[in-house]
């Protein structure tokens, strides 16, 4: 019998599909191929261990898919689906591409020998300001002359996908086989590619439909989506209503308690400066005081139950998507009597 796709359809940009999808040599070398102007084969592609780490101080870094291109070129697939803060998803960028390239001379070997690291970012952001493709490497700031060893590229798979023109003469991409390619990876819906002339295009749904099959992978998969959209996208309304709940308790708590030890140590001052200007000088020292330590009891306790509250909204929110109490438990590592408790 047949397997049936699960609830909701996840697509290939999610890190277990990517992961997945990206350990096929052949797709590896078409999306290679086709964002760098490339002829790979997949002969031609050994893959290397996801982890660098240079030393016990230093910050590594885990890769979704690395791999090595004819003992010379060090490549890096990363999917990125929210950037947040640009200048953060730059560092990124930066230090995974200064890892690489430290990585790719062994000890004893010469400067001499060509080591080229490509790192290529796919995000899908429509946030993300600027071209549809970024390609960096190092350059001279005013002769552009450029070191050509280190490449960085960023794809904006969501503004290619929804792209209406042909990309220019000088950027030599492909546009209808860049979009299909990027598409197949992020589109919800199923059989969309089934009689598409391009092979690759037609494996890469056939194996998202396939991981939507898999009960394991999808749950786990799905387990995954979920965490990143609670980490990622209820984040910041957590610490704003944490902030606001906190402001308001502490500023209350704090100018009670900035008023009774402004006008103790008002008193004690005005004992030698004069009654009228201790109890200034005392007052607001206490409400500076008092408004600090408020606000910090606040936010803690907002955060506390900020936190707690968005747990138990998720935990129902699966429960209503078909989730069963063993799945949840399962997927987040948690108790089965917690779960069922808050799902009373």
């Amino acid at each position: 019998m047949e397997k049936k796709l699960n609830e909701e359809r996840i697509n290939g940009m999610n890190d277990i599909f990517f992961k997945k999808i990206f350990s096929d040599k052949e797709c590896l070398c078409y999306y290679y191929n086709a964002i760098t102007n490339s002829n790979i084969a997949p002969s031609d592609i050994v893959f290397n261990d996801k982890e660098i780490w240079l030393n016990s101080k230093s910050k590594g870094a885990r890769f979704d898919i690395r791999f090595e291109v004819n003992n010379h070129i060090n490549v890096d697939f990363e999917a990125q689906n929210r950037v947040g803060s640009e200048e953060r998803l730059h560092r990124r960028e930066v230090h995974y591409l200064s890892l690489m390239n430290s990585d790719a001379y062994y000890r004893g070997s010469h400067y001499k020998e060509r080591v080229e690291s490509v790192v290529i970012f796919f995000i899908n952001d429509k946030n993300l300001s600027g071209r549809e493709i970024k390609h960096y490497t190092l350059r001279d700031g005013k002769t552009d002359d450029t070191i050509d060893i280190m490449h960085l590229y960023e794809i904006n798979t969501y503004k290619i996908i929804n792209r209406k023109n042909d990309f220019n003469d000088k950027e030599k991409y492909d546009t209808i086989l860049l979009k299909k390619l990027l598409d197949v990876l992020l589109t919800d819906k199923n059989n969309k590619y089934t009689d598409d002339e391009n092979t690759i295009v037609r494996k890469v749904e056939e194996m998202i439909n396939e991981y939507n099959k898999d009960r394991a992978i999808w749950l786990e998969a799905m387990a995954l989506k979920t965490q990143q959209m609670y980490e990622e996208g209820l984040e910041e309304d957590i610490r704003q209503e944490s902030m606001r709940r906190g402001h308001e308790k502490g500023l209350k708590e704090g100018l009670k308690e900035g008023k009774e030890k402004g006008l103790k140590e008002g008193k004690e001052e005005g004992l030698k400066e004069g009654k009228e200007e201790g109890l200034k000088e005392g007052k607001e020292e206490g409400l500076k005081e008092g408004k600090e330590e408020g606000l910090k009891e606040g936010l803690k306790e907002g955060l506390k139950e900020g936190k707690e509250t968005e747990r138990t909204n998720l935990i129902r929110t699966m429960f209503s998507n078909g989730f069963s109490a063993d799945d949840i438990a399962k997927a987040f590592s948690m108790d089965i009597e917690y779960i069922k408790k808050v799902l009373e």
